[in-house]
């Protein structure tokens, strides 16, 4: 009994003297553990923020009815996608993305957490190998969240060694929706594929354009199958319904409406420029910006640039156009493409050129005789003075084309070596190497290639707002204003935040939906709101780019749409041609009447 009494207190003995230690030690420890205690309710609060965004009720049900599959032929590797664990070994994030998550089986949700990771591109891995050889291409139902975070989309197909690359538009927005990307469509080659029948990897990628957290959808990946040849009286009935809808939308008042055009004749088909201008007067539109120069070609008296031939035959271009704009009270805008010399330029000029060190050359060490070296100052010199010749003319403005390299791997001639070490006192070992692999070398040759193209801008800007301030200075630019400084030096969000461009026109083309281009068309506005900029917004519609010309109508008119909810003064439209012949007549009829 007393054996047993003393071992129970021996034992509640450390208890206690355990308990003290564990206080003791407690106590010494406060300092840390109140530290990962902060740390932990941080990383709590901090993911709190990462919640998906919030949908509303009727977002909610809508993006919750995943289609099923139907007739589709699904790929093997996709029918495995189950569970969590099979989606996320079968869809890998890239570039920082977040990882997939299972929606249902068949189906994931493709998180943009756009507000923290601040690449160019949310981007998924499918591993879902396939022989595509003999399919028409790839078929998938897709879910687009907030499609104004995007500037675009695209499908990679890995083989072998590369890739093969398609872009795609999303066709609806907040809606499952089938999407079709053709073997004939994926025309972008990256490495060296092997072929279609190897197909190991599909990456979807949506590029960015916002700031705010959204999410992409995808289900049910199959072969896709030929569209059905429709009718004579489907397509009929199809395009009476297109122009009863388009008849159907209000004008605008006071809207800016302009039409690139590149014949410097007008309309094709012996048409004048009277002919012309007259057709956009008649349907509604108020501006035209008529290609009549390049760099090594004018079709117009000119005592800065060579004269066309043709000039000699059919008269002065420019003042055809002018007086037929004058008549009509159509602005013209000239349309002058820079540094790029052009289809009619003689091999004799381009090689002239080329000997006295004033055309580009490429990263490889080959001459790009038809492109001027922006970095030259002779060069920068005819540009600026062939912009204030048109200016003088009596237009209504000027119009900046191709104001950019023509991508990264230009220019790499011995001028701009020169150049380029003179202006930042380096003296390079390894040239053009060291500009790629040495980081600080990289950054300045960044510089100097934006610099150079922002020379020009500011140059024909200066002063032609100061000699003739009734003269606007417009642009064509690309459509991503946050990468295309670093990919061809076009850093036209600053152009607008010094006031140099009175309008800026990006080339919004490429997009195969309206809701595509409403993506786009929001970034750009978002990023000149950014900067503070007034200079006026205008996007261009690509009316000649589409691959489908049965849908000018909805595309054209669609995109229209888009515009006036943005609240934009206008829009231009590409290319004065055929289509434009057609479509003009139909936007009489309601958008622009």
């Amino acid at each position: 009994m007393g054996t047993t009494l003393d071992t129970a207190a021996y034992s509640w003995y450390n208890v206690c003297m355990d308990r003290k230690d564990i206080i003791r030690r407690l106590y010494w420890h406060l300092p840390v553990l109140a530290l990962v205690g902060a740390i932990a309710l941080l990383a709590c609060c901090r993911g709190c923020g990462r919640k998906k965004p919030v949908l509303d009720p009727a977002v909610a049900a809508a993006y919750a009815a995943i289609p099923a599959p139907g007739k589709l032929c699904l790929l093997s590797a996709w029918t495995m996608v189950t569970n969590d664990v099979a989606a996320r070994k079968a869809v890998s994030p890239r570039d920082g993305s977040a990882a997939a998550r299972l929606l249902a089986p068949g189906a994931v949700e493709l998180p943009c957490a756009f507000s923290r990771v601040r690449t160019e591109r949310a981007c998924w891995d499918l591993a879902v190998a396939g022989d595509f050889k003999d399919k028409h291409g790839l078929a998938f139902d897709f879910w687009c969240g907030d499609v104004t975070q995007f500037t675009g989309f695209s499908v990679y197909f890995k083989s072998g060694a590369g890739w093969y690359q398609a872009p795609f538009s999303p066709l609806e927005e907040r809606q499952w929706h089938r999407i079709v990307i053709s073997r004939a469509r994926a025309k972008g080659t990256e490495g060296s594929p092997t072929g279609w029948h190897a197909i190991s990897t599909v990456r979807i990628c949506g590029w960015r354009g916002g700031t705010n957290d959204t999410q992409l959808g995808v289900a049910n990946l199959a072969y896709a199958e030929p569209p059905p040849v429709r009718t004579p009286e489907q397509i009929a009935a199809a395009d009476r319904a297109d122009r009863e809808w388009a008849a159907r939308q209000a004008s605008k008042k006071g809207e800016w409406r302009g039409f690139w055009c590149h014949n410097y004749r007008g309309l094709s088909g012996g048409k004048t420029w009277d002919d012309t201008i007259r057709l956009l007067k008649e349907n509604g539109f108020n501006a035209v910006l008529p290609n009549l120069a390049w760099a090594g070609t004018a079709f117009y008296s000119s005592e800065v640039l060579p004269v066309a031939p043709v000039v000699a035959k059919i008269g002065d271009q420019l003042a055809a156009c002018l007086s037929a704009c004058r008549k009509y009270g159509v602005e013209c805008h000239v349309w002058n493409i820079c540094w790029n010399l052009g289809h009619h330029a003689t091999k004799a000029q381009m090689a002239a050129l080329s000997a006295a060190g004033r055309t580009q050359v490429r990263f490889d060490g080959t001459t790009r005789s038809g492109w001027l070296c922006p970095s030259h100052p002779d060069n920068l010199a005819l540009e600026i003075r062939s912009f204030l010749e048109l200016a003088q003319r009596g237009v209504d403005g000027v119009h900046l084309d191709y104001i950019r390299y023509p991508d990264e791997s230009h220019c790499f001639c011995s001028g701009c070596r020169t150049r380029f070490e003179a202006q930042y006192a380096l003296s390079l070992t390894n040239w053009p190497a060291q500009v790629r692999q040495d980081p600080d070398v990289k950054a300045k040759w960044r510089e100097f290639r934006i610099t150079n193209i922002t020379a020009l801008v500011k140059g024909v800007s200066t002063r032609i707002h100061k000699d003739m301030p009734g003269v606007k200075v417009s642009a064509a630019v690309f459509q991503n204003p946050e990468t295309n400084p670093g990919a061809i030096g076009q850093d036209w969000a600053e152009w607008c935040r010094a006031g140099y461009l009175d309008f800026v026109c990006p080339m919004d083309y490429n997009y195969d939906s309206p809701v595509a281009f409403k993506g786009v068309v929001f970034a750009q506005k978002r990023a000149l709101a950014g900067v503070g900029a007034k200079t006026l917004l205008r996007p261009g519609i690509g009316l000649n780019c589409w691959p489908d010309r049965a849908r000018d109508i909805r595309m054209a008119v669609g995109e229209i749409l888009t515009v006036r909810e943005a609240g934009l003064d206008g829009f231009c439209f590409f290319d004065l041609g055929a289509r434009a012949e057609a479509l003009l007549p139909v936007l009489r009829t309601g958008p622009t009447k």
